[in-house]
């Protein structure tokens, strides 16, 4: 479904060396070792009772040529208050940075924001959410939200989004290895 971005999304992370700030916008090509850490994610909401959520995907996985799992979650973080402190939501999948594999080409990671028309997710829902989304790969975020109409209304479409793209890197070999 198409949707505009009325609740535009600022990303950055901090170099390997936490020293300089990356901006994650518009497709920007970043280094895997550069997305170990949560980014810094800033918007700016409607209304000062409105919450949101956040997600992380990959539509990329495990590779470009052959995406099986069509998705793979690297982070969502619901109920987050109108002020837009990620940190002051409730983390359904705690984040992983961007690994694509050796030889799985660039890969998308796509930041969706969104609004929960509704309130809060009950905790009995966060708790849900944590079981579905254990397994990560394979899961559709869109069709998530769109079954929990009673936070996210009937048609849930994303307020803002933004994304960059990342390829393997000696890093990633590295990352796996230690996991």
């Amino acid at each position: 479904d198409s949707f505009f971005n009325v609740t535009p999304l600022r990303v950055f992370y901090k170099d390997s060396e936490g020293k300089n700030t990356i901006k994650a916008h518009d497709g920007a090509v970043l280094l895997p070792e550069n997305t170990q850490k949560p980014p810094a994610v800033r918007f700016f909401p409607r209304s000062d009772g409105d919450y949101y959520t956040l997600m992380l995907t990959d539509p990329d996985a495990p590779c470009v040529s052959k995406p099986t799992f069509r998705e793979y979650v690297h982070w969502m973080v619901v109920n987050i208050p109108a002020h837009g402190e990620v940190s002051h939501g409730k983390v359904i999948c705690p984040y992983v940075g961007a690994g694509p594999p050796y030889n799985g080409g660039t890969h998308r990671y796509i930041f969706l924001l969104y609004l929960q028309d509704m309130g809060q997710l009950t905790p009995t829902q966060c708790h849900e959410a944590i079981d579905h989304f254990k397994q990560r790969g394979g899961l559709r975020c869109c069709d998530w939200a769109k079954d929990l109409s009673s936070v996210y209304g009937d048609d849930p479409t994303p307020v803002g989004f933004d994304g960059f793209k990342a390829a393997w890197s000696p890093f990633v070999d590295i990352m796996h290895e230690s996991a």
